[in-house]
């Protein structure tokens, strides 16, 4: 499967929850980069990622929404 990804522009600084309707085999094969560096459940970034292949919903933790407009979420 060819890499494929959704970019979004911060401009809501208030927004957690971002759909990625992209194709998938297992939710784990799912990245989330913030200006460039990994965010992670682990880390404490995400919440979660769930839903199905071409459905899914990322969910950022509170604590570190983006607070930048015009930051990069990919």
């Amino acid at each position: 499967m060819a890499n494929s990804y959704v970019e979004y522009t911060i401009s809501n600084t208030s927004q957690a929850a971002y759909a990625f309707n992209k194709d998938f085999l297992l939710t784990s094969h799912i990245k989330v980069y913030y200006n460039g560096t990994e965010w992670t459940v682990a880390g404490g970034q995400l919440l979660s990622i769930t839903g199905s292949s071409g459905a899914a919903t990322i969910t950022l933790d509170a604590s570190v929404l983006p607070t930048t407009a015009g930051s990069i979420l990919k």
